[in-house]
């Protein structure tokens, strides 16, 4: 069968990161849709994946086919949504392959104006619930905005599609409370973890290419610099923390528009010996060294969070996880059982850090719950089980 997968982003830099190095996979969805292309490869189909582009161009990545082509009125910044789901929404289709058996939407929201019930989409989480927009700045305006434009067409993608495949419980939640008719439509199939690649096994890789470390207790901030991320809930919990445990060390991953704040908030609070920013980090070669070599783990997602890989991952490694109660998060981390739930502000961050550090048998205890978690519920195979019955493939 000949697959189309239609999403905005994914290999190389024009998917709205800054200051990256060389092409790549950028974030979790990015690295999702590869791992969706590859199951479909591995079950004997044809795959090509469309995306935007700052140029016209075929190539081919790890035996998925790529067509990147170049969006009318692309636009940057914050008015990068437009091109996103506008621009994008309305010229994807014109890029299909002529003979396409089946059309799956990487993100559910392409799905206006041209989606229709013999196509699938997926939904990463609801991106509209960021608390800020009720600031009147300029970022709580666009953020206003956002949500005004990204709503209609969320429920005008459901409408058009035949299933929409939902990594949390979140979005399903969502229509049965806006348009309970269409609740069918929605089937929830949690993120996964592929266990060969991410375990307690693992080399602690940063620990070795830096002995000055080896006696500092390692915070893992596994993320891009989005502004639903956390990055500088992040580093208002971190200067709680020190006061009571100053060897900590905070490594912070990924590029984003909130990297540059995060880094002035790092110099007032006088946190540039307990920080060191990392960049964008491979996701298959660098990751899982880093989530072995630390001790902590946060997902202190603000908004925007599905059930997140970061978190998943970090726990198929046997680490401490923390993450806020926010989207599809509360699907994957029952609080004090395999890992622990704060709110979304630094406060309550900071006491969830404090007592994995204070407490280190029943951290131990959360850390293994954690690992057997996953390997039951959340492994790769039982993923694609799941979406071949969703797919009927």
């Amino acid at each position: 069968m000949k697959f189309n997968i239609v999403g905005y982003s994914f290999y190389g830099k024009s998917t709205g990161y800054y200051n990256l190095s060389k092409e790549g996979l950028v974030g979790g969805g990015e690295v999702y849709l590869y791992d969706f292309a590859k199951f479909l490869l591995n079950e004997g189909h044809d795959v090509t994946v469309l995306q935007a582009s700052d140029k016209n161009v075929n190539f081919e990545l790890d035996g998925i086919k790529v067509k990147a082509f170049r969006v009318p009125f692309n636009f940057k910044g914050s008015l990068g949504i437009l091109s996103r789901y506008g621009s994008f929404n309305l010229f994807w289709k014109k890029h299909l392959d002529k003979n396409v058996d089946r059309v799956h939407l990487h993100d559910f929201m392409h799905a206006v104006p041209f989606g229709n019930k013999n196509m699938t989409g997926t939904s990463h989480g609801i991106t509209w619930d960021n608390p800020y927009f009720v600031k009147w700045n300029k970022q709580g305006l666009q953020l206003r905005a956002y949500r005004n434009f990204i709503r209609p067409i969320a429920k005008g993608s459901i409408k058009r599609l035949g299933k929409v495949i939902a990594n949390d419980t979140f979005l399903l939640r969502f229509v049965q409370s806006e348009m309970p008719q269409y609740r069918d439509k929605i089937e929830v199939i949690y993120n996964y973890v592929n266990l060969d690649i991410f375990n307690p096994e693992n080399k602690p890789l940063f620990r070795i290419n830096n002995p000055q470390f080896k006696d500092r207790k390692i915070i893992l901030f596994p993320r891009n610099f989005g502004y639903g991320r956390g990055g500088l809930l992040t580093v208002e919990a971190l200067k709680i923390v020190v006061e009571k445990y100053p060897e900590v060390l905070l490594l912070m991953t990924g590029e984003g528009p909130e990297k540059v704040l995060v880094k002035r908030k790092v110099e007032e609070y006088n946190l540039k010996n307990h920080v060191i920013f990392l960049g964008h980090q491979d996701h298959f070669k660098d990751m899982p060294g880093l989530f072995s070599s630390s001790d902590i783990v946060l997902v202190p997602s603000i908004s925007t969070e599905g059930t997140s890989l970061s978190a998943l991952e970090a726990m198929a490694s046997k680490k401490n996880v923390v993450v806020t109660n926010v989207g599809g998060l509360l699907d994957i981390v029952i609080d004090g059982f395999n890992g622990l739930v704060c709110k979304p502000n630094p406060k309550s961050l900071a006491e969830k850090i404090l007592f994995y550090l204070d407490n280190k048998v029943e951290s131990k205890k959360i850390a293994e719950n954690a690992y057997n978690w996953v390997k039951k519920y959340h492994n790769y195979k039982l993923w694609c089980k799941k979406y071949k019955e969703a797919l009927d493939i």
